[in-house]
């Protein structure tokens, strides 16, 4: 069965794209469209990757007829509501395809095939690579009709497209709290019809097949790619993808440069390298760095210190914590990564979300470290208590 992906990409070419356009290349027997609006003549593509120059104007024209809306698109962020109607705005780059698909490009893929092969797709019309939601960075629909048109069963997918703030459609309107603690989305309240309410639901009444797992890793990076196969290094566990969300832009986590000829890329918490001596100069840098950041936080700590033991609400998230002005401070103690962030003025950044840092200390010593996030805003607090909820904590005692 053939398979396209696409992606829409507005801005200056990210650091990770080599990376990501070696990866696909090595996926020939899938073919990717990246719509883009930077300079595409100094780069070199493989044969099955078409990079196609359109600017924010012209895809909120296109939109706008193709949807029959009046699309008014300015933050490429934006774009993530948008996902779930390629298959109508694009619909001309998907003919004689089986499946077609969304992706982000801050992505490090394995063996798409061999993950996903005929035998899989023929048992399915959606394909999320996340089990609690429709995968916004990655997501597969059966190119037919009522399957490419699915967003509109939505009701709110009017308001949704054609309103500037984002809605966080292609996923779950920001329910990642109550999905991940196992709660069907059909029976959360939101704000709007998420994706994941609109396939859930379609799959209840029998009108698709839909398939929700989770193939892919986000969150620990000790992962080994070889000969276009990404595998774990602890377990051998074959995935999918590594998604680049939580590290790609942390101080701590260095992209070494590779090669369209690359073979062997080896995956740390330090960074990425395709020569394996570089391996071990990535983690010098990064227990260098990790060194500086200890320190820094115990000097903020002799500033005083009161707690009290974590509610339910919390779970294994928060060993001790206090609230203030919107603010959880907290400590964990843990040997497996935390995503948190830190007071205004920190340059160890690993993800954004609107206009908050978020930075990981990664795997090392297992020491009581404090930290503070902001909840100023339901979104924040989702996104954190998605990051929690994919790391496992020791509770302080």
């Amino acid at each position: 069965m053939k398979m396209r992906l696409m992606s829409c990409y507005f801005g200056n070419v990210p650091s990770y794209f080599d990376l990501f356009l070696l990866t696909c290349g090595t996926n020939s027997d899938v073919s990717f469209v990246i719509f883009c609006d930077f300079d595409l003549s100094s780069l070199s593509v493989p044969d099955n990757v078409e990079l196609i120059e359109i600017s924010i104007q012209e895809f909120n024209e296109l939109a706008s007829q193709k949807l029959d809306l009046n699309i008014k698109v300015s933050d490429p962020y934006k774009l993530n509501d948008f996902k779930p109607a390629y298959g109508i705005i694009f619909d001309h780059y998907i003919n004689g395809f089986e499946f077609w698909g969304y992706i982000d490009i801050d992505l490090v893929f394995g063996n798409l095939r061999k993950v996903l092969s005929d035998d899989v797709l023929s048992q399915y019309d959606v394909i999320s690579v996340r089990k609690e939601f429709t995968s916004g960075f990655f997501c597969l629909y059966r190119n037919i009709p009522h399957v490419n048109n699915l967003f509109r069963s939505s009701a709110d997918h009017e308001r949704i497209l054609e309103d500037s703030d984002h809605f966080c459609f292609d996923e779950c309107n920001f329910a990642y709290e109550e999905l991940f603690a196992g709660k069907s989305i059909l029976d959360v309240p939101t704000d709007v019809q998420s994706m994941t309410y609109v396939v859930r639901r379609a799959q209840q009444q029998g009108l698709i097949r839909a398939r929700f797992e989770t193939i892919v890793e986000e969150f620990d990076p000790r992962l080994q790619w070889k000969n276009g196969n990404l595998t774990s290094v602890d377990t051998r566990k074959e995935f999918l993808l590594f998604h680049l969300i939580n590290v790609k832009n942390s101080d701590l986590f260095k992209i070494l440069p590779v090669s369209s000829s690359s073979q062997r890329l080896h995956i740390l918490s330090s960074g990425i390298s395709s020569n394996a001596y570089h391996r071990f100069s990535l983690k010098a840098r990064y227990f260098t760095t990790i060194i500086g950041f200890y320190t820094g936080i115990w000097a903020w700590r002799v500033g005083g210190w009161f707690s009290k033991k974590a509610t339910d609400d919390w779970g294994q998230f928060v060993g001790n914590y206090r609230l203030k002005n919107s603010k959880l401070y907290f400590r964990v103690f843990t040997t497996d990564d935390i995503y948190v962030e830190l007071p205004g003025g920190t340059s160890m950044k690993l993800l954004r979300v609107k206009d908050k840092t978020f930075i990981s200390y990664g795997r090392w010593l297992g020491r009581n470290l404090h930290f503070v996030i902001d909840f100023s805003s339901k979104a924040d607090r989702a996104r954190v208590n998605y990051l929690a909820n994919c790391v496992s904590f020791d509770r302080v005692a």
